[in-house]
């Protein structure tokens, strides 16, 4: 899922350096983010939210999806309490409810699945930083302190909307490839997903052995995140560009796409 350079490898061309330590930087920013999330220890120093997103845009906005994301973060509750939240669905206005199902001293994270478009991060700031206020239908809420609320990860096909100073010190991005992708003629891609590759559903048909290995794995990772105990950003370039399109809205960018063509690009343009 990181492998940002596949059709360069399966076309037998080797990376260069510059490539390859691309590539096992976003590996272990993974590994690290694994890690971080599996470890029940909280510190107020380092209150981080995994936010796993695609590293590259189709043409004309096209939004990729099928990249593993939703599996990769999916993969933590076999071994934490993981409260699930379609945030597909999500509404500004209506997410009184939305942690209904948090239990006090059980729930280890909150995923957030398929945030949509409209949906603002600032709105979760509090909780991934702070208290977390549970609301609960025909009962009272409670609050959880900071060192015993879930930690709070999402996966978007957008990138982060209003993204600033606060949401940089907090945000611990993931970056997906388009290793794994659906059919698309437009860029002449034929299906490939884990299914795909492997023949089976990864990991609900593992074998006793595969799940040892993959028990093993996300052991490591804590291991990994307690040794190095830091947060460790994939390579941002093309998440930064992702942002800054987003900030200034695909349309504006068609219409400079269009104005900006040859005769205009880098020229003096009498207005």
């Amino acid at each position: 899922t990181g492998r940002t350079y596949w059709r360069k490898e399966e076309e037998g061309y080797a990376l260069t350096e510059p490539e390859r330590l691309e590539v096992e930087r976003n590996f272990l920013a993974k590994v690290l983010a694994l890690g971080y999330l599996l470890s029940k220890h909280k510190n107020s120093g380092q209150p981080y939210a995994v936010y796993a997103m695609e590293m590259t845009q189709g043409e004309d906005g096209e939004h990729l999806g099928g990249t593993g994301k939703s599996l990769y973060l999916k993969s933590i509750e076999k071994m934490r309490c993981q409260h699930y939240v379609d945030a597909q669905r999500i509404q500004e206005d209506r997410i009184q409810f939305m942690l209904q199902g948090v239990v006090r001293g059980v729930t280890d994270m909150v995923f957030m699945d398929d945030v949509n478009h409209r949906i603002d991060l600032h709105l979760f700031m509090n909780m991934i930083t702070g208290k977390m206020v549970v609301d609960v239908k025909h009962a009272s809420p409670f609050t959880l302190d900071f060192l015993d609320s879930p930690k709070v990860a999402f996966t978007s096909n957008h990138a982060v909307a209003s993204f600033d100073d606060s949401l940089n010190r907090r945000i611990w991005f993931a970056a997906f490839s388009d290793y794994y992708h659906s059919d698309s003629e437009l860029r002449g891609l034929k299906l490939r997903s884990p299914r795909s590759e492997f023949g089976k559903d990864l990991i609900d048909q593992y074998t006793p052995e595969e799940m040892n290995h993959f028990y093993t794995f996300m052991l490591n990772c804590i291991s990994v995140w307690h040794k190095i105990h830091e947060r460790v950003q994939p390579p941002m370039g093309d998440i930064v560009k992702r942002t800054i399109v987003r900030s200034i809205g695909e349309d504006f960018l068609w219409w400079c796409q269009e104005w900006f063509g040859p005769e205009r690009l880098n020229t003096v343009v009498e207005m």
